[in-house]
């Protein structure tokens, strides 16, 4: 619940590991099957979360595997 409370305030509550469960999963599918769609469809990606407008290109994700 992203909105309940921040990082910083469950950390003063004392948690010490914050667990999302399944959320990167159904997001990264989401994100996924909306991109399928556009090529199936012949239709360019909406910009947002896991379209063309918002995926890092090559050299971003070898910088941050790099960073980690």
């Amino acid at each position: 619940m992203p909105d309940r409370h921040t990082v910083g305030r469950l950390a003063e509550l004392g948690v010490r590991r914050i667990s999302t469960g399944s959320l990167l999963f159904r997001t990264a599918l989401r994100a996924t099957l909306a991109v399928a769609e556009s090529v199936r469809t012949g239709r360019q990606p909406s910009a947002g979360p896991g379209t063309e407008a918002g995926v890092p290109g090559y050299a971003e994700v070898q910088r941050m595997a790099v960073e980690g």
